[in-house]
């Protein structure tokens, strides 16, 4: 059995993306429709497993939890 590991920076930016959306005020204005900011990184995770469906799922999730972390955890 044969384990690989992906690091990419991708994960980092998943992780920035979440720390954006989580400041700052809860809607977006997009194409004249109002978003909740906070819907933004799952619909990017969407997106980008779709258009790439290689893409390392584990490693985005876990961007969007380490920045989920970072925010409510204290160390923001």
């Amino acid at each position: 059995m044969i384990m690989t590991y992906s690091v990419g920076y991708s994960a980092v930016l998943f992780g920035l993306i979440m720390l954006i959306s989580l400041t700052g005020d809860k809607y977006i204005d997009i194409y004249g429709c109002k978003v909740r900011k906070i819907l933004l990184p799952f619909a990017y995770l969407i997106f980008s497993q779709m258009l790439v469906p290689n893409a390392d799922l584990f490693g985005h999730v876990s961007g969007i939890m380490a920045a989920l972390i970072v925010r409510y955890c204290g160390l923001y």
